[in-house]
Formats: structure tokens, C-alpha cells, sequence
């Protein structure tokens, strides 16, 4: 995927240096408040390797 920039946003693909924060996201109980459930590393490492999986085989994806 080609980062897409504005003025104010870059939007781009989950990159390995994202990894801690995409936990930090997925675990924090404010975030996941509506959410049954908060992701342990491990399952959040699995759920950005299948988005970023998605987008390099379909160009677009969850992010």
C-alpha cells in the first residue's frame, strides 16, 4: 500500500514498529470499553499480521 498523505494525516500499513502500540490499543480497557474482550500480545501480533496480510494481497484492508 502507498501512504496516502493529507495536510493534517498520513494514512499507511501497519509497519513491525507499530507492534507495541497496536497492543497497547487493543488492551487498553478505555479503548476496548464496548468490546468483550482485550487482546493479549500474541493475539494482537496475529490479528496485525493478518491485516497487514490482507493488504498486501488485496491492496486494502482493515485498518
Amino acid at each position: 500500500m502507498k501512504p496516502m498523505r493529507t495536510e493534517r494525516l498520513i494514512l499507511r500499513n501497519w509497519e513491525e514498529r507499530d507492534r507495541e502500540l497496536f497492543h497497547r490499543i487493543n488492551s487498553d480497557d478505555r479503548v476496548m470499553e464496548f468490546f468483550p474482550f482485550r487482546r493479549d500480545r500474541a493475539t494482537a501480533d496475529a490479528m496485525m499480521d493478518e491485516f497487514r496480510s490482507w493488504i498486501a494481497e488485496d491492496s486494502y484492508g482493515f485498518a
